[in-house]
C-alpha cells in the first residue's frame, strides 16, 4: 500500500514538475488528474503559513503576486469572500492591502458571508500545520548548510510532544466539544506548546542567517501563542467555542466566535465603497431580516426579484411516497432506489445532492454495483478529482449522475441539458450534533430566542433553495427537482420549505416524473406550489 501510495506521488510530481513549467496562472484546476487530496499538494505549494512574501527568492515570478499586480491596475476586480474579508482587516488595522481601493463591493453568492467571517475571525490549530512547520525549518537549515545536529534535540521533542498530543485527541474521534474535563488532552496541548517554544528558542540563535529561517521561528511562536486558547483556565464565552477535530491521522484545534454580526458589521460600516449583496438565497419568504441579522446590518434597502426563468412550465417537484424516515439505516438505500427509474428515465443528467458524506459514499457503492445493476451511465463521485473536473466532465458526458455533497449545492452553474434531474436526499439541517451548531443554538436559547425558528429553520430553508436552484440556470433549461424527505409532507415546517421554492407544478407520481422526459406528462393532474 506504502509503495503504491509513493508511485501515485511520485508520477503526480512529475506531472506537476512539467506544469510548473508551462502554466500562465499556477491554477491547480489545471491538473485535473491530481486529486484534490493527493499527499503531493502539500509539498509543491505555499500557504499562509510559510509564504515568505517579498522576501520569496521567487517572488518577481509569483502567479499570486502577479494576479495582484493585475488587479491593483482593473477596474473590476473578482476575488473570493475569504481574501476580500483579509483585505478590509489589514486596512482597518494599518498593515496595508491585498486589494485596490473600490468604488462599490458587489458580493455575489452573500449568503456565506456570515460562515465565512466565523472561519476569518476564528483561531484554528492543526497537526498538519505543526507538521509543515517542522518540516520546512529542516529544509531552511539545510539549505542554509547548518547540520542536523543543530535542531535534532528540539526538533525530536516536538515530533513527541506532537505524536503525543495526536494520540490524546485519536481517544474520541470526530467533531468534539473541547474536553475540559479531560486533563490528559490538556495537558498534551500544555506540553505541545512548550515544545514549540522551545522550538522557536532554538532557531534564535540563528537569527538573520535566512528569511525562511525567521519566519519559521515566527510560525513556531505564533502557533505557541495560538495554543494558549485551548488552556485549561481558557473559558467559553458567548462569542466563540474551543472545539476539536480529530481524524485518523491528526488534529485541528479550533476558537469559532458562532455570532461575528457586530464585528462583521463594524468591518463593513468602516469601508467607504457602496455594497451590494446578492444571493438567490437571502430571504425567507420576502423576509431578509435572517441575513441582515447574522451580517450586523440593521438599515439597508432590500429588493427581492422573481426567477426570470419559466419554472411553472419547465420544472417538475417530484416527492415520492412511501419513504422511510431519513433516520432509518435503510434511508439512502430507499433514496438511491427511488432515483433510480427517475435517473433511468432522464438518460443520467443528474445531480444526486446528499447532506453528508457517509450518505454519499454509501450511495456511490450502491448507484456502481451493490446488490443491483450498476447504473448504465457515467458515474462521478465527489472527492475522486477536483470539483471543476468532475464539472467539466458531467457537461462533456452529457448523460453522467454525479453524486455531490456540500459544495455542489450552490456555485455550480450547468446549463442546458446537461442537466436535467436533481435529486436531493433529505432537508438539509445542520448537524444538531455539530459543536458549533451547538452552541450557537444555546446562546440563542439563553437569549429568550427559539433556535428551530430562528436559527436552524430558515438555514436550511436558503440551503435547500441552493440546491434546487441547480436546475434551471437558463430560459430554455427543463428538468425536475426530486425531494425526498418525506417531512416535507409529514411536518408543518415543510410548508415553509415548498413556499420558498420557484412556483412549480408538483407531483408524487413516479410515472408522472418519468413521463416529465418524453413530454408526457400532464401538468392538469399536478397541483402549483
Amino acid at each position: 500500500q506504502l509503495a503504491h501510495e509513493q508511485g501515485a506521488t511520485d508520477r503526480w510530481l512529475a506531472q506537476i514538475s512539467r506544469w510548473a513549467g508551462e502554466t500562465v496562472t499556477g491554477e491547480k484546476s489545471e491538473l485535473p488528474d491530481v486529486p484534490e487530496d493527493a499527499a503531493v499538494w502539500p509539498r509543491v505549494t505555499s500557504t499562509v503559513d510559510n509564504c515568505l512574501g517579498s522576501e520569496c527568492p521567487a517572488y518577481d515570478g509569483c502567479h499570486v503576486v502577479n494576479a495582484r499586480r493585475e488587479a491593483a491596475s482593473a477596474d473590476i476586480v473578482v476575488v473570493n469572500h475569504h481574501l476580500l474579508l483579509a483585505d478590509f482587516a489589514l486596512k482597518e488595522e494599518g498593515f496595508g492591502e491585498l486589494l485596490p481601493d473600490t468604488d462599490a463591493c458587489i458580493v455575489d453568492e452573500a449568503h456565506q458571508l456570515p460562515e465565512v467571517a466565523a472561519q476569518f475571525f476564528g483561531i484554528a490549530v492543526s497537526s498538519r500545520q505543526i507538521g509543515n512547520l517542522v518540516r520546512d525549518t529542516v529544509a531552511e537549515l539545510l539549505d542554509a548548510g547548518h547540520s542536523e545536529a543543530e535542531w535534532r534535540a528540539p526538533g525530536e521533542a516536538l515530533d513527541r510532544a506532537l505524536a503525543d498530543c495526536t494520540l490524546q485527541m485519536a481517544r474520541q474521534p470526530g467533531r468534539q466539544v473541547w474536553p475540559q474535563d479531560a486533563p490528559s488532552a490538556q495537558d498534551a496541548v500544555a506540553q505541545l506548546r512548550e515544545s514549540l517554544a522551545g522550538f522557536a528558542a532554538a532557531l534564535e540563535p540563528l537569527a538573520g542567517a535566512s528569511a525562511g529561517l525567521d519566519h519559521c521561528r515566527s510560525r513556531a511562536e505564533d502557533i505557541a501563542a495560538a495554543l494558549t486558547q485551548f488552556d485549561d483556565q481558557a473559558e467559553d464565552g458567548a462569542d466563540g467555542l474551543r472545539w476539536v477535530d480529530s481524524y485518523r491521522r491528526g488534529f485541528s484545534l479550533h476558537l469559532t466566535p458562532f455570532d461575528v454580526s457586530e464585528r462583521l458589521g463594524e468591518l463593513m460600516s468602516r469601508v467607504t465603497s457602496a455594497w451590494v449583496l446578492t444571493s438567490a438565497t437571502l430571504a425567507v419568504g420576502d423576509d431578509f431580516s435572517h441575513f441582515l441579522g447574522r451580517i450586523g446590518i440593521a438599515d439597508a434597502d432590500t429588493l427581492k426579484l422573481d426567477s426570470p426563468f419559466d419554472f411553472e412550465h419547465n420544472a417538475l417537484l417530484y416527492m415520492p411516497n412511501d419513504m422511510p424516515s431519513p433516520g432509518s439505516s435503510e434511508y439512502v438505500a430507499a433514496v438511491c432506489s427511488a432515483a433510480r427509474p427517475v435517473i433511468e428515465a432522464a438518460g443520467g443528467g443528474t445531480f444526486v445532492l446528499f447532506t453528508s458524506h457517509r450518505a454519499l459514499q454509501e450511495a456511490a457503492r450502491l448507484f456502481a454495483a451493490d446488490g443491483a445493476e450498476p447504473l448504465a451511465f457515467p458515474l462521478l463521485v465527489q472527492g475522486a478529482a477536483p470539483r471543476a473536473a468532475l464539472l467539466e466532465q458531467f457537461r462533456r458526458h452529457g448523460d453522467s449522475v454525479l453524486l455531490g455533497t456540500a459544495s455542489f449545492w450552490e456555485g455550480v452553474d450547468v446549463r442546458g441539458p446537461a442537466l436535467r434531474l436533481v435529486v436531493i436526499d433529505k432537508l438539509p439541517f445542520a448537524s444538531p450534533g455539530d459543536p458549533l451548531m451547538q452552541a450557537r443554538l444555546e446562546a440563542l436559547r439563553r437569549a429568550g430566542a427559539n433556535p428551530f425558528k430562528t436559527y436552524q429553520l430558515p438555514q436550511a430553508v436558503l440551503t435547500l433553495k441552493q440546491g434546487v436552484g441547480r436546475l434551471i440556470r437558463d430560459c430554455n433549461d427543463r428538468g425536475v427537482a426530486m425531494l425526498c424527505d418525506p417531512r416535507l409532507k409529514s411536518r408543518a415546517y415543510g410548508r415553509v420549505f415548498l413556499s420558498s421554492l420557484p412556483p412549480m407544478p408538483v407531483t408524487d407520481s413516479e410515472v408522472h416524473a418519468r413521463g416529465f422526459f418524453g413530454n408526457e406528462l400532464a401538468l392538469g393532474q399536478s397541483q402549483l406550489l
